[in-house]
């Protein structure tokens, strides 16, 4: 989805001051009540993709902390495009104002990019209206200490929604290059490496997005 769209040249475009990404696997976009990717504009694919990163660093210890709204690649505006987080314990909770969605899974953290997957399609409220009720992530009891911030007033594109090809060499220079996924990044031939190798391990493990 992401190279189709031409989204993933946005998240390349962010990346030296920042880029979080939240990847839904295959099995999120089939869950029941979420909107079927192919049937959506292209403009809207574009947006939808667009929810799902952030245009700066935030790893997982950031967003246990953060009480404030959260601007997404997608947002052009005051409330527009926002997410909000909740926490119980050591787990996150992204909120659009339709479902919530959990952090499953830190796939890549190496400054200044971290990739997370998450258990549900982030559905913005400014694409689906509040009147739609995909199923949620499971619910957190006020008795497990969840602590919701503000709610938010309101989680790319084309009518198609392939999946991205990889060769298996490419398969191969992700594992290959995995244990170098930390290294510090300090010049454009790294942050290029980098954005590869996080793009490439996406893919891997998320399949569509």
């Amino acid at each position: 989805m992401l190279a189709k769209s031409g989204v993933l040249k946005k998240y390349e475009s962010v990346i030296k001051k920042g880029l979080t990404v939240f990847a839904p696997s295959d099995e999120a976009f089939k869950a029941k009540d979420v909107p079927d990717p192919t049937k959506l504009t292209k403009a809207n694919m574009v947006s939808l993709l667009e929810y799902h990163a952030l245009a700066h660093y935030k790893p997982k210890g950031s967003l246990k902390s953060n009480k404030n709204k959260i601007s997404t690649l997608a947002t052009t505006g005051a409330g527009n495009f926002d997410l909000t987080t909740s926490t119980s314990g050591d787990e996150v909770v992204l909120h659009t104002g339709i479902a919530s969605s959990r952090l499953v899974h830190t796939v890549l953290d190496a400054t200044p990019v971290v990739i997370f997957t998450v258990d549900n399609v982030l559905l913005p409220t400014e694409l689906f209206g509040k009147s739609h009720s995909p199923a949620p992530a499971p619910a957190l009891s006020p008795a497990e200490g969840v602590s919701p911030t503000a709610p938010s007033p309101s989680e790319p594109p084309t009518d198609e929604s392939p999946e991205s090809s990889h060769s298996n060499s490419s398969k191969g220079l992700a594992n290959s290059k995995s244990a170098n996924a930390a290294v510090a990044v300090s010049s454009p031939s790294l942050f290029t490496a980098l954005v590869t190798l996080a793009t490439i391990a996406v893919f891997q493990l998320v399949g569509t997005f």
